[in-house]
């Protein structure tokens, strides 16, 4: 995970987007979780959620980093998205219930294996539904602005060796 969380890409994109609108546009950013997620065999789609708790802010409070381990498509399981959604200030429907109005803004991402795909905490998303029996694998990292309390107490689940070796940066 060290390779991904310090990658100058992953640093760039956070230091630009959270710290926009921060005291002096610099108050930093914190990785709030971070995990491997597979599914083997055929899974049902899974609930339209947002990663943050906090729908419809009017800043981006968190962003959401997946990189593919294996194909995402239409029967591995894409991610798929509303598209706009981050704006709306309510959760997703249960059961995935969209009005028509908001099916048409339904978006399945296609992905490779190490593409890059990052967007917000507060965009409605989930896996769709997958149809193959082929593992389906990703690395998620969620990073947000620094006062968001983090999943996991990362710094003291640190070993020590490790730990004196990081940088404040």
């Amino acid at each position: 995970f060290w390779n991904f969380i310090s990658h100058k890409v992953v640093k760039g994109i956070c230091s630009n987007v959270l710290n926009k609108y921060s005291y002096q546009d610099k108050e930093g950013y914190i990785l709030v979780n971070s995990s491997i997620r597979a599914l083997y065999g055929k899974k049902d789609s899974q609930q339209l959620h947002i990663d943050s708790n906090l729908p419809g802010c009017n800043h981006i409070l968190g962003l959401q980093f997946c990189i593919p381990l294996d194909k995402f498509d239409k029967e591995n399981g894409a991610t798929q998205i509303v598209e706009g959604s981050n704006k709306y200030k309510k959760y997703p429907p249960d059961k995935n219930k969209l009005p028509k109005e908001l099916k048409d803004d339904l978006k399945y991402l296609n992905l490779e294996p190490t593409d890059l795909c990052v967007f917000s905490t507060s965009l409605w998303h989930s896996s769709s539904e997958k149809k193959s029996l082929s593992r389906r694998a990703a690395i998620f990292l969620n990073f947000g602005r620094w006062f968001l309390k983090p999943a996991f107490d990362n710094a003291n689940n640190i070993p020590d060796d490790i730990f004196v070796q990081l940088s404040e940066e």
